[in-house]
């Protein structure tokens, strides 16, 4: 996925990464109640 690729292209950047391993994790899924106050306000819940 895109952000997979993003999160390896930025991390990898540093010099002190030699290797950048990414897993998606589904558990828990993901609820609004996870979001802070502010994300929540600024996208109206």
């Amino acid at each position: 996925p895109q952000v997979s690729e993003q999160m390896q292209e930025f991390v990898g950047e540093l010099p002190e990464v030699t290797e950048v391993v990414t897993a998606m994790v589904f558990t828990p899924p993901w609820t609004p109640e996870k979001m802070s106050e502010d994300a929540k306000f600024a996208l109206g819940y």
